[in-house]
């Protein structure tokens, strides 16, 4: 949260076109909200859009459990839908890398112009290739807690740069019987080149303002595994 505010306050928002006295921040694949609460406690006023409504569900527990005032959205990240624009959007904890198509990336990009300002910033991270080979890999993870285990097996296809996780989760139902219920899901994601993204962004009508390594002010380089991109929305 304090990233995000650093980097628009060094490169600036535009005034907001409804008039509004703070920057309105879309958090996009907003998940459960923390960043999103996060933000708004920081005096922004924040709307949160996600496919999932369990996830959204839990994001206006906490919302309200702070007394924070957020628009929730439950919507697919590629179809966005707005009644009017934002200052700025966030997309954090690589949810770019879900997009998994050269045409969706674009796609999303030219749909999301539509919904910001002019001169408006937008900030979201990816995973790099790095990250997906060298650490993730073909693997099999375990993560074990007192309400649940998860139990994650990775496949990279380096050719494609595309990562398949297949996730097992048992979460405890009953502590009387032990008993635990299984979930099982399947998730996709695509490790993009810095040019891939650059070009997607600029067919959209937005100007790259930098590429930081994590969430620092350091300029990315081929070692990073986590890259922030800040983008701008210029006048076509």
């Amino acid at each position: 949260a304090e990233f995000a505010e650093n980097l628009f306050r060094k490169f600036g928002l535009p005034p907001r076109s409804d008039g509004g006295s703070v920057p309105l921040i879309l958090d996009i694949a907003c998940g459960t909200g923390v960043l999103t609460c996060m933000l708004a406690e920081r005096g922004n006023e924040m709307v949160g859009l996600d496919i999932s409504e369990d996830m959204l569900y839990e994001a206006r527990e906490r919302a309200l459990g702070k007394n924070l005032d957020i628009l929730w959205l439950c919507q697919d990240m590629c179809k966005i839908d707005m009644f009017g624009t934002v200052s700025a959007m966030i997309c954090v904890t690589d949810g770019i890398n879900h997009i998994t198509t050269v045409n969706r990336l674009e796609k999303f990009f030219m749909r999301i112009r539509n919904f910001i300002d002019d001169d408006g910033l937008f900030l979201f991270d990816v995973l790099s290739e790095k990250y997906f080979s060298e650490v993730v890999g073909s693997n099999v993870f375990f993560d074990d807690r007192e309400d649940g285990s998860c139990l994650w097996t990775s496949k990279y296809n380096e050719a494609k740069r595309i990562c398949k996780y297949d996730v097992i989760f048992y979460e405890l139902a009953d502590s009387d019987s032990g008993l635990y219920e299984r979930y099982d899901d399947t998730v996709t994601e695509k490790a993009w080149t810095d040019g891939e993204i650059t070009t997607a962004v600029g067919k959209a009508g937005f100007s790259v303002e930098g590429i930081f390594n994590g969430a620092t002010l350091k300029k990315a380089d081929k070692n990073s595994l986590r890259k922030f991109f800040l983008i701008r929305k210029t006048l076509l």
